[in-house]
């Protein structure tokens, strides 16, 4: 396997301190967006208080040179996009330094939130932690205003959440799986896990993530999270299948069609519903999930699948807002090989039913 190509700017001065986290940061075309990221993070970077690497996957822009920048980043390349292999090489080349986050490029987080996900793994009993998580909404329309309205207040967010753009695992949580496998949702993975007690929602810090600007933008990006979703789920069947039998005793149709009703009401969906102020909302919510399945099931009909989208409308690029599309998953994966790695490429291993929590919806 071909090496990555990496590479280190110090400004002529060594680290200061031993680093108390590593982070890895998959980038695919981030040129306009991680500038926001690394210079929220660049008072612990400089110092060498932060082992930031950034893994530039498949780019054609100036990803790479905007993060090289950055005193004491180490940026990384790989020639084909694929974020399971950005972050497989970023645990490979961030070696023994823990906690280890992982970061999605078009977030924004500060030193306040990366200290106080390390302190929780740190002291845990947590092994997965992740900042609070707020959503930038201004000038966004109705319908994505109204979207986010009711996804803060579901189990995804409110029970723990670790995942949508940062997450930090302990060693120990690390040692819970090999390699990240080659999956849409490396977000619900990670969740999956751990149970609600081995992972904590950090208060008094905040992570922040960029709302879509448009209402077709937030239906793509759902799409490829149902997307994701729906793979995960099957891949977790098959797993259970394989150690319990055959999980289809009932009619497919009849199985998702009690499923959705149970989610209705063991949800704040229903709950919600009673609360007149947020009917507007919960429909505006409906609407745009229905475009979010309608689209993803127009793209499998075709035999098409949805790979790692980027919503344009948050990067101020001329694009017009439509989604990129790197490779989807399923395709020959460039994998880098980790301290754990046995090179066997193993599936994702998946808690027990009874551990799993809601996915994102």
């Amino acid at each position: 396997m071909p090496r990555a190509a990496s590479r280190l700017r110090t400004g002529g001065r060594c680290p200061a301190v031993t680093p108390i986290a590593s982070v890895v940061i998959p980038a695919h075309n981030e040129s306009t967006v991680i500038g926001r990221l690394l210079g929220a993070l660049a008072p612990m970077t400089g110092t060498g208080e932060l082992d930031v690497h950034v893994v530039c996957n498949g780019c054609d822009d100036d990803t790479s040179r905007v993060a090289g920048t950055f005193e004491a980043v180490r940026v990384h390349t790989l020639a084909r996009p694929s974020k399971s292999a950005a972050l497989n090489l970023g645990d490979e080349v961030a070696g023994d330094v823990f906690p280890r986050l992982y970061m999605d490029a078009d977030i924004v987080a500060d030193p306040a939130a990366v200290r106080g996900v390390v302190d929780a793994l740190e002291r845990g009993p947590a092994l997965a932690a992740a900042p609070r998580l707020r959503v930038v909404l201004d000038g966004r329309p109705r319908p994505v205003r109204d979207f986010y309205d009711v996804f803060v207040r579901l189990p995804w967010v409110t029970d723990e959440l670790v995942g949508s753009g940062f997450y930090g695992l302990s060693r120990e949580g690390r040692a819970r799986f090999d390699v990240f496998p080659d999956v849409l949702n490396d977000d619900l993975y990670i969740r999956s896990l751990f149970s609600s007690a081995e992972r904590r929602a950090v208060s008094g810090c905040e992570f922040s993530i960029e709302a879509p600007r448009t209402t077709a933008a937030l239906i793509r990006a759902k799409a490829r999270v149902y997307a994701g979703t729906q793979e995960f789920l099957a891949i977790f069947e098959q797993a259970e299948s394989s150690s319990t039998g055959p999980v289809h005793s009932r009619p497919l149709l009849v199985r998702r069609i009690a499923g959705h009703v149970r989610l209705w009401f063991d949800s704040p969906f229903w709950e919600m519903a009673h609360d007149r102020a947020l009917w507007v909302p919960l429909a505006n919510y409906g609407l745009v999930r229905m475009g979010a399945v309608a689209l993803a099931q127009s793209y499998r009909l075709r035999h098409r699948q949805i790979g790692w989208e980027q919503d344009r409308t948050t990067r101020g690029d001329g694009s017009g807002g439509r989604a990129t599309m790197s490779p989807p998953s399923g395709a020959p994966a460039e994998r880098a090989p980790t301290e754990q790695s046995d090179g066997t490429g193993a599936g994702p291993r998946v808690a027990p039913a009874s551990e799993r929590s809601q996915p994102e919806l």
